[in-house]
């Protein structure tokens, strides 16, 4: 999209707003449950070895205008436009416009429009969100830097058992998988997904929430892809604030077709944050995984290969709308045959956030 003619809808959308927030405060108006919210995500790093190629500045990472209302008694709606840094260029695009429901029929949750696919923890948040500055390994290359966005519908129910069971499915078009910027090509069997959760109280302010994942498509030059997955987090929150987060994802992919070998990979994550009493600060470490299962020499013995990362951080929360973080990252890349490489870099982030920021689920 032209960055000028986004920055004038942005601009005027933001204007509009102002406006119709003003004549409330001097008027009256009724703004019939409006709510505004923008977030700002500046991140820094600093390469130590063998960095990306796109590091050592300060980036706006991503930025979101997000607002939210009830349409009438039985819908509401929600439309988040954002902007991503792409190498230096701010790329403005529609992330979420969604309408959805939950009073149309009991313990269920409609959505209909493009938004962020129901499956896995990370998938389902924007990376402002997340407790730690970069995207995992296994997110990076089985999804996106951030997550996988579609239009589609997607559908919750939460079953009437003593121990909460909530059930999600969804279909998207599927043209795209990932991050992209294109169009791309009909799909000859759309995304779908399936994402079962069970929560156990474990009382005392303590919670575990595990969910399964199935992702399955089949794109237009007939690669069939299948993803499952298993998720885990679990909480202990003293007051409002999160004491202990403990939040691990696996998952493991196919993908073949009629003209390709069997291609399996397999990948996941584990981070662990504490919290330091009532100071603000939070010290965490997460561990990233990765290996190409399918990975062979020329003459079609399998060639061992590991990707391993870990990824101290320590986040200082000044207040529920503002987190300062540092992380330091290393990962080691090992092929058999081959030199190891590693890659090292200092991550520094700021998180702003302006407004209604909606609540999340657990």
């Amino acid at each position: 999209m032209n960055l000028r003619f986004s920055s004038l809808i942005l601009l005027a959308l933001l204007g509009s707003f102002s406006t119709v927030a003003h004549a409330d405060e001097k008027a009256g108006v009724d703004l019939g449950g409006i709510q505004l919210f923008s977030a700002l995500d500046l991140v820094s790093d600093f390469g130590i070895e063998n960095p990306p190629t796109d590091s050592g500045r300060l980036r706006v990472r991503s930025f979101e205008i997000a607002v939210s209302a009830p349409i009438d008694t039985l819908f509401d709606a929600v439309v988040n436009v954002a902007g991503h840094d792409e190498a230096g260029v701010i790329e403005i695009e529609l992330h979420e416009g969604y309408i959805e429901t939950t009073r149309l029929l009991p313990r269920t949750r409609l959505k209909a429009g493009r938004f962020l696919l129901g499956f896995g923890r990370l998938n389902q948040f924007h990376s402002h969100d997340w407790p730690f500055t970069s995207a995992p390994i296994v997110q990076s290359r089985f999804f996106a830097d951030e997550a996988v966005i579609d239009s589609g519908m997607e559908a919750g129910y939460l079953l009437d058992t003593e121990i909460p069971i909530d059930i999600v499915a969804g279909t998207t078009n599927g043209w795209t998988f990932g991050h992209s910027h294109t169009g791309g090509r009909r799909p000859l069997v759309a995304t779908h997904y399936l994402h079962p959760t069970i929560f156990f109280d474990l009382n005392e302010s303590r919670g575990l929430l595990l969910g399964l994942s199935y992702i399955g498509r089949t794109d237009a030059d007939s690669v069939q892809m299948r993803i499952a997955g298993l998720d885990l987090v679990y909480k202990k929150r003293v007051g409002r604030k999160i004491e202990t987060l403990v939040q691990s994802e696996f998952y493991h992919r196919t993908r073949s077709s009629s003209s390709l070998a069997l291609e399996e990979d397999l990948g996941g994550y584990v981070f662990v944050d504490q919290s330091l009493g009532d100071s603000g600060w939070s010290f965490g470490v997460r561990l990233d995984g990765y290996s190409n299962l399918s990975l062979k020499f020329q003459n079609g013995d399998t060639r061992s290969n590991f990707e391993l990362g870990l990824m101290p951080v320590a986040s200082y929360k000044v207040s529920e709308f503002s987190t300062l973080r540092a992380s330091y990252v290393f990962i080691n890349e090992t092929r058999q045959g081959d030199a190891a490489r590693n890659e090292q870099r200092i991550e520094l982030q700021l998180v702003a956030l302006m407004g209604a920021h909606p609540a999340h689920e657990f």
